[in-house]
């Protein structure tokens, strides 16, 4: 991976836990043990993740397309439900090859057009800050 990103025209922004033990280093590369999804989104082109939940949706609201790296868990299921609705693309990490990753990055970049799109569901993000908001300005109710 870091063939491939160290060599990107565009800055990199790569979250890594052991600072003293990095891939590689790169002028294009900053190495971080932590960054707010939220605060470094709307700078992004684009938006490389393991496929949770939570960092698809904050991507989705930001409009951002994502080249998916799933570990785990529902994330293998997530990546092909962002691949289904044209706003990602996923790579396995069991056969991840520097052609075929440089490749998805540069289909990433190709996509973000569409992605100026996605934020048609950001409106309902937006408005409803908590879970009873969403229940009381929708007037969804839920019965078990």
């Amino acid at each position: 991976m870091f063939n491939v990103l160290s060599k990107l025209k565009q800055k990199v922004i790569w979250k890594w836990e052991d600072l003293e033990k990095t891939a590689g280093n790169s002028e294009n590369i900053l190495y971080s043990r932590w960054l707010s999804q939220d605060d470094i989104l709307d700078n992004l082109k684009l938006f490389s993740n393991h496929a949770g939940k939570g960092g698809i949706t904050k991507a989705q609201y930001h409009g951002k397309p994502m080249p998916s790296l799933p570990v785990f868990g529902d994330q293998p299921g997530n990546a092909f439900g962002m691949v289904k609705n044209g706003f990602g693309l996923t790579l396995s990490l069991l056969t991840l090859e520097e052609k075929p990753f440089a490749e998805a990055f540069k289909r990433s970049y190709r996509i973000q057009s569409t992605a100026r799109r996605w934020p048609s569901s950001s409106p309902c993000i937006e408005i409803a800050p908590g879970f009873s908001d969403f229940l009381l300005i929708f007037k969804v109710l839920w019965f078990t």
